[in-house]
């Protein structure tokens, strides 16, 4: 759930060739983390496709509603575009409140490409803007990246194709349904009667040999994440195990060189060099965020510096959303309230809130009287609490949805 609701970025895509579409908003391109993607799948398949009483709209940082149409679901902006349905049809609409729709197919669906997904009797192809399909409408499923490749199922397999609808590994690679991230997928291999995984690149390079029973897809810091036997441990680019694999749980991401790694039963830190840096002395603890990570005994809180001082008293109430960002980490009080402490333990924001997510690019989304709206870091309402629910902003636009009674 961590992942789930907090890491939003945006990355560019190709604009539209035809003028009732155009464009002028150019988003930079922006590198996704491998979670953020992930994040995408889970709105892709419940936040998008489900069909809800209320209605959706776009309100940029201002607290202002854009464009003079809403809908009856849609996504956040991938860059100059997010997706829509209204009206028993899917499209798009851009930054200037233009509206595409495509109600020959049952969905369409873009991420940061171009080049997005056409539905229609339960198969799938690529489609371009216009509208056009890239592919034949052969596909049972679809998963998208940031790399222009296409991780599709077809007979009951996984491939890995571009944006033509080319094949890139031969069929004889056993992919497993994930995405492409950083030129490298996850392919299965059998070894002694077991499936293993391993690393693959997009040009056929074995990055990691399949040998474990799960690796993380992706490399922070220069390691990944594997496991074996319920033991886990990490190897580096080179497929060289660099911690051995002996730890009850470990992180798939971590800040810096500190990994939180559980054994015994109970979590701590090491380094790179797998050498004991904070004992492992907490029931749960996360990734150090600003210099300090949160811990937890007893069910109580509190933050403990790279040295393993204790900072931040372990007396807070426990929350899983309790990192650190921009100096500031969101509390639970005696109360059942949220709001923000600083790095001294302070409050600096008054736990008033029914819920609140960490702060990004300034704000915070915020629950207060069951409504949604955003917060900025004095704790002045941006976006009024008039919402069912406001997620992340994107590039100063962020969606909101209002249910119906």
């Amino acid at each position: 759930m961590k992942k789930y609701l907090y890491i939003i970025l945006i990355i560019s895509i190709t604009a539209c060739a035809t003028k009732q579409i155009a464009s002028k908003a150019i988003v930079p391109k922006v590198k996704r983390s491998y979670s953020e993607i992930m994040v995408h799948g889970i709105d892709r398949c419940i936040s998008y496709g489900a069909r809800t009483k209320g209605t959706f709209g776009f309100v940029n940082d201002k607290g202002e509603r854009l464009f003079d149409t809403t809908f009856n679901n849609c996504t956040n902006f991938f860059g100059n575009y997010a997706n829509v349905y209204k009206d028993g049809a899917f499209g798009y609409v851009n930054r200037q409140g233009k509206t595409r729709f495509f109600p020959e197919y049952d969905k369409v669906y873009w991420y940061t490409d171009s080049i997005g997904y056409a539905a229609k009797n339960g198969k799938a192809a690529l489609i371009n803007r216009q509208g056009k399909l890239k592919t034949a409408m052969i596909y049972d499923d679809l998963k998208f990246s940031d790399e222009g490749y296409f991780t599709v199922k077809q007979n009951g397999k996984w491939f890995v194709i571009d944006n033509n609808g080319t094949k890139i590994f031969n069929d004889t690679l056993n992919i497993k349904a994930t995405f492409v991230y950083d030129g490298n997928i996850i392919y299965q291999d059998t070894i002694n009667g077991e499936i293993k995984q391993g690393l693959i690149s997009t040009k056929g390079e074995i990055i990691v040999k399949a040998k474990y029973d799960l690796v993380g897809g992706y490399f922070s810091n220069g390691i990944m994440h594997v496991q074996n036997n319920n033991k886990t441990g990490y190897v580096n680019r080179k497929g060289e195990i660099v911690i051995p694999i002996e730890y009850g749980k470990n992180s798939f991401d971590f800040d810096g060189e500190l990994i939180p790694v559980r054994k015994n039963k109970k979590w701590g830190f090491i380094n790179l060099k797998n050498e004991v840096v904070i004992d492992f002395l907490y029931d749960k603890t996360g990734g150090f965020s600003e210099g300090l990570a949160m811990v937890t005994q007893k069910g109580k809180t509190g933050y403990i510096d790279r040295s393993g001082e204790i900072v931040i008293p372990i007396k807070l109430k426990s929350t899983w959303r309790g990192n650190f960002h921009e100096g500031l980490a969101v509390f639970k009080a005696e109360n059942g309230k949220y709001g923000f402490i600083d790095t001294s333990g302070k409050v600096k924001i008054a736990p008033i809130y029914d819920s609140a997510i960490p702060f990004r690019n300034g704000l915070s989304h915020i629950q207060l009287n069951k409504k949604g709206g955003v917060i900025n870091t004095k704790g002045e309402l941006v976006v009024p609490a008039d919402y069912y629910d406001v997620w992340q902003f994107q590039q100063g636009i962020a969606r909101y949805f209002i249910k119906e009674n």
